[in-house]
């Protein structure tokens, strides 16, 4: 009897250790309205993209509520699909990875000057995140950016001319929504004259680069077809739901092995 209240004593810690941490993941509320700026019906928007490199992704049903990321492998990449209406605007920007719990520390994919290709994504056991690019001009691989004590959980972010946005919501000034996340459904893409089979650890990620709230007077047309990346080897960290589930059964489970050891008693 007391190896088994011990047992479930341990149990039940750990249930709420694993779920308190998952609480404080977040998880955005999704999807965004219908009404909320125009994600298709017309050449370039963010429907027209999926459909022209072949994935069947839904841009309204498909979007997922994931914010925050870790890498399934040490080696990753991501993949610049396209710029639809950038090219409106004038003006730097950086796309990059920030570190959970802090957006101060970050490690760059693309901008200005890396605006096409793949970029390799090195997550070391060290914690310290390289990311680089094949210079085709050079016939080399070249250094983007190098951070040392990243770790490997993180969200996305867009620095443009109109400011920095957050994969994570709240961390927007507006507390909306500047980037949409959608997993890969399996489909044959082409992204620039590359062929890719996507799976369950392929994502895209559909950015916007201009504060919502200025729709429709301002910059922003919340349109997400700002920036578009394939990014791949990288899975969602699960949403606090899934975690409090998993708690619940494995609490249930301790009850049925209790009532099973009276039984036996």
């Amino acid at each position: 009897m007391k190896k088994f209240l011990q047992i479930l004593l341990v149990s039940i810690l750990g249930v709420f250790l694993v779920t308190g941490s998952a609480m404080a993941v977040p998880f955005n509320t999704r999807p965004i309205a219908a009404t909320t700026g125009d994600l298709d019906g017309y050449t370039g928007s963010l429907q027209d993209i999926f459909d022209t490199i072949g994935s069947s992704i839904d841009v309204y049903n498909d979007q997922s509520g994931a914010a925050i990321f870790q890498p399934t492998s040490a080696g990753t990449s991501a993949t610049y699909i396209t710029s639809m209406s950038w090219g409106a605007y004038s003006g730097s920007y950086e796309i990059g990875l920030y570190q959970y719990g802090d957006t101060s520390t970050n490690v760059k994919l693309f901008d200005e000057d890396i605006s096409a290709g793949n970029v390799s994504i090195n997550f070391a056991a060290s914690g310290t995140v390289a990311t680089s690019y094949f210079n085709e001009a050079a016939s080399a691989w070249e250094t983007v950016d190098v951070q040392t004590d990243f770790g490997n959980t993180f969200g996305f972010y867009l620095t443009s001319t109109y400011g920095t946005w957050y994969s994570e919501d709240d961390l927007n000034g507006t507390g909306q929504a500047q980037m949409l996340m959608y997993e890969a459904k399996g489909d044959p893409v082409e992204i620039n004259g590359q062929h890719f089979t996507t799976d369950e650890d392929h994502w895209y990620v559909a950015m916007e680069g201009a504060d919502q709230l200025d729709w429709p007077y301002g910059s922003g047309n919340i349109d997400y077809n700002d920036f578009v990346l394939q990014v791949e080897s990288v899975q969602p960290v699960p949403e606090p739901a899934t975690m409090l589930l998993l708690g619940s059964g494995l609490i249930g489970l301790a009850g049925m092995g209790r009532k099973k050891f009276f039984k036996k008693s």
